[in-house]
């Protein structure tokens, strides 16, 4: 009943109380939390985790940090993860993904709908990511060699997005250089292309600055004759010693 009256609120009468937002949140938990222990109501408890995944994502009104204090989250690790990423704890949101979910390809995704350029807490994700997959795993997470696969897959796919220099500082001395070759290739390659397009557009303006040189020489040859008889072109007017712009 407190569900459907909080969601009416919002829905409905498009409350952006932050209170009634943190009521609802609470009241999902709740629900989920209860629902989680009666094994004959499974589809109940998975669709009541969907609302609250829903909401957490779209509701820019409730309090993360108010929440993150009132619950364990033991078994809800994508709903931490998402308050972490609202509090803008990325690292930690992460390590919800890669250690505790084992899905790298929600952690490649969360990257993919955080990275910013403009925001400097958002502009090293990727790497961020490639991080929280070189930290040593605990008794119930991914493999090492799962772990370091993905982080090779992930320099390898997007080595635009990571810095190159604080890449290599995040990989362990012992990597064995075969392991970064294709990533290496693929950062060097770019990095040449990019000097070459710089040079080709260093030589582009060198250009047509030559050119606006001899333009600007060219107009300044030019020789007007002026007697008492010329006429304006404008004002049909005799020039004489009036002063004048030529065009």
């Amino acid at each position: 009943v407190v569900v459907t009256y909080l969601e009416w609120l919002i829905d409905k009468h498009k409350d952006k109380t932050p209170e009634i937002h943190n009521k609802l949140v609470s009241a999902y938990f709740d629900s989920v939390i209860n629902l989680k222990r009666d094994a004959s109501k499974g589809g109940e408890y998975l669709k009541m985790r969907d609302k609250l995944r829903e909401f957490l994502k779209t509701s820019p009104h409730y309090e993360p940090a108010h929440l993150m204090s009132r619950y364990k989250y033991e078994g809800l690790h994508e709903e931490r993860a998402i308050l972490l990423s609202k509090i803008g704890q990325h690292d930690n949101a992460l390590k919800e993904y890669v250690h505790k979910l084992h899905d790298f390809k929600k952690a490649e995704e969360y990257c993919r709908d955080n990275y910013d350029t403009e925001q400097e807490e958002k502009r090293d994700i990727y790497l961020s990511l490639l991080k929280v997959y070189m930290i040593p795993p605990e008794p119930d997470a991914p493999s090492k060699e799962d772990l370091e696969k993905a982080a090779f897959e992930l320099l390898n796919k997007h080595y635009k997005e990571i810095d190159a220099v604080k890449a290599l500082e995040a990989i362990p001395e012992k990597t064995l250089v075969s392991s970064l070759y294709l990533y290496l290739e693929k950062v060097l390659r770019d990095q040449n292309k990019t000097r070459r397009n710089l040079q080709i557009l260093s030589n582009l303006q060198k250009c047509e600055a030559m050119k606006v040189k001899s333009e600007y020489f060219g107009l300044r040859s030019r020789v007007v004759k002026i007697t008492e008889e010329t006429v304006c072109a404008v004002c049909q007017k005799k020039m004489s010693e009036s002063a004048f712009a030529l065009y």
